[in-house]
């Protein structure tokens, strides 16, 4: 049995208790210091993760925004050709344009596409899935996108293919257009657009075949002749029918159709 009163009293572990309830507390509270330093630090780094993910954000916009400009470069300065042609005209001329359906073209950004990218655009063109294939996937051209994008009537009747075919069924004063228009050169259709009178209805037809040449010529289906390419010809026959007929499809037709050229030659 122990003799408890014989036992010494410990009056420092007596003392020692409470100094030791003080550095437990000590450390407690060291303990909890570092853990909010911790969540400081978790929530620096984290703010610092969101800065780079702005950064990374901003840096993605320039280079999408540096691929844009070098894509489509739209330039308020750059004035295209048939833009300064057509601002010169009257306000009548300007109404029969807008009646033959051609002049949504007006309200387009004054834009140029970069001649390598129109390159590589023609060649990664599938010509059997009238796609343009990209590493992001396949886009479709359609008559009804490109009607969409220039303003362009997609329905109605469809332009000759073939120069006989529309030639047999021109009337004496169309055969006369064909006859003036014929061969001659984009220099030729714009001073008629320009000096053209519109006083009679023939006049006015004459105006309106003289724009629907060139507007073709400038700028929906240009090519590197200066001459008028005989695919144009077809819209002489019954200007004053112009916004019924497809022009969608009579633009995607030949867009097309000089890629199958260009894919042929092996450019």
């Amino acid at each position: 049995m122990t003799d408890w009163f014989s036992t010494p009293l410990n009056l420092n572990a007596i003392h020692e208790e409470p100094q030791l309830e003080e550095q437990m507390e000590d450390l407690k509270v060291g303990q909890l210091d570092d853990h909010f330093e911790d969540l400081n630090s978790i929530d620096e780094l984290g703010q610092l993760d969101d800065h780079f993910d702005d950064l990374n954000s901003i840096n993605e916009v320039r280079q999408l925004e540096d691929q844009t400009e070098f894509l489509c470069n739209v330039d308020e300065e750059y004035v295209p050709k048939f833009r300064k042609i057509y601002d010169c005209l009257s306000p009548e001329k300007k109404a029969l344009v807008d009646e033959m359906g051609l002049g949504a073209f007006q309200h387009l950004p004054n834009f140029y596409i970069n001649h390598k990218v129109l390159i590589e655009l023609v060649r990664s063109y599938d010509i059997f899935t009238n796609a343009i294939s990209t590493s992001v996937g396949e886009f479709l051209i359609t008559s009804e996108k490109v009607g969409h994008a220039f303003g362009l009537n997609c329905r109605g009747d469809l332009f000759e293919k073939r120069q006989k075919d529309f030639e047999d069924k021109l009337n004496d004063e169309e055969k006369q257009a064909l006859d003036l228009f014929k061969g001659k050169s984009l220099t030729f259709v714009q001073d008629m657009v320009k000096d053209c009178p519109i006083e009679t209805d023939e006049q006015k037809r004459t105006f309106k075949r003289a724009f629907a040449l060139f507007i073709q010529k400038s700028f929906l289906l240009p090519t590197s002749s200066a001459y008028i390419n005989p695919a144009y010809l077809p819209v002489i026959r019954d200007i004053d029918n112009t916004q019924g007929r497809n022009w969608a499809h009579h633009v995607n037709s030949f867009l097309i159709n000089g890629i199958k050229e260009f894919h042929d030659q092996g450019s």
